[in-house]
């Protein structure tokens, strides 16, 4: 199949040593019902089978860019969208499978909104042999994604569509962070555009030994919870902000098991979250409705407060709270109740 010189969308893949899923990830791109892209791949050094089974296609929607040594996939993937001749670039791994539909329901999704810089979809988890594990389900809304990238990850990295001039407006993938490089992205995404989950499962998101969502679990979840506290400290910078690191480790995710708050001054603890929440929602771009976004204002709160007084009756505690949501004096004295006991 010919392709165009500047086509609608590129999609790119960085694969190291990615022999044994390779021609599975490769041909559901290929067999795509959306005809419009190119499918870059960098070889990032792989030293196994992958450069022979990437020079057996003879597809003229392929480019292939061999690294001479493994870089890494943030510097590969900066790589990619430098020289990326589509508008938009979806990305990829070489052992993830994309449904046909993928290409063309995203593209509709986002080239009818201009504010929309990022479109992903819900995924499913399958095993080394294909078999069904779990079916993602993020159903997020623009005003949803941007409050709670602040906090974690929300979606998967190969199911996105992205609009590139955007992402090379806010700097690409920070090449400093080894893991979740693209949850660092996508937080800096969500303060100037708009991101989006289509409800529909374009992906499936092979979990093996081998793949880096396994192997590096504890290590990802780390660097998602160093990027989160940078995030939160952030804020509470640009608002001139004292905040007990606490407080910034329970937020992030970094206290889960280990913060306690006994001795924390409750006033204090309350009067951060408000300065933290406040900014949020003042701070928000022109795209997010602030109705929407103000519903959301105590719904993580609920969340940290229970797993940081660690009372067993977690869910009486998350109930409590959101049968009373809009009664924010009550809430408060909660707080105030449950600290001061804790």
């Amino acid at each position: 199949m010919k392709m165009k010189k500047n086509p609608e969308i590129t999609v790119l893949m960085s694969v190291y040593n990615g022999e044994k899923y390779l021609h599975e990830a490769i041909n559901s791109i290929l067999n795509q019902t959306f005809e419009d892209y190119e499918f870059l791949i960098i070889n990032d050094g792989s030293n196994d089978n992958t450069e022979e089974i990437l020079q057996s296609y003879d597809d003229q929607r392929i480019r292939i860019v061999n690294n001479g040594k493994n870089i890494g996939l943030t510097k590969s993937l900066n790589k990619g969208l430098k020289i990326a001749r589509g508008q938009y670039v979806a990305r990829m791994d070489a052992d993830d499978v994309s449904y046909p539909e993928r290409l063309e329901m995203q593209y509709k999704h986002v080239n009818n909104d201009k504010n929309l810089a990022i479109c992903a979809s819900y995924h499913e988890e399958i095993d080394e042999t294909g078999n069904l594990i779990e079916t993602i389900k993020p159903n997020l809304e623009p005003e949803q994604l941007y409050y709670f990238l602040t906090f974690s990850n929300r979606f998967l990295h190969s199911s996105v569509l992205m609009r590139k001039d955007i992402i090379s407006k806010v700097g690409g993938y920070d090449e400093s962070i080894k893991r979740t490089q693209d949850y660092d992205l996508w937080y800096r995404v969500s303060r100037v555009a708009k991101i989006n989950v289509i409800d529909k499962v374009l992906v499936k998101h092979r979990v093996h030994k081998e793949s880096i969502s396994l192997t590096y679990r504890d290590s990802q979840r780390h660097f998602a919870s160093l990027i989160a506290f940078k995030n939160i400290e952030g804020i509470y910078k640009k608002c001139n902000w004292q905040v007990d690191p606490r407080i910034l480790k329970m937020l992030s995710g970094e206290g889960d098991k280990e913060t306690s708050f006994k001795g924390i001054d409750p006033n204090s603890f309350i009067n951060s979250l408000i300065v933290l929440h406040n900014y949020l929602l003042e701070a928000a771009p022109e795209y997010i409705n602030k109705k929407k976004l103000e519903k959301i204002y105590w719904r993580r709160i609920y969340n940290c407060i229970a797993l940081a007084l660690k009372k067993e009756k977690y869910s009486s505690i998350k109930n409590i709270l959101c049968q009373n949501f809009m009664n924010k004096g009550f809430v408060t004295s909660y707080i105030k109740n449950s600290l001061s006991m804790s």
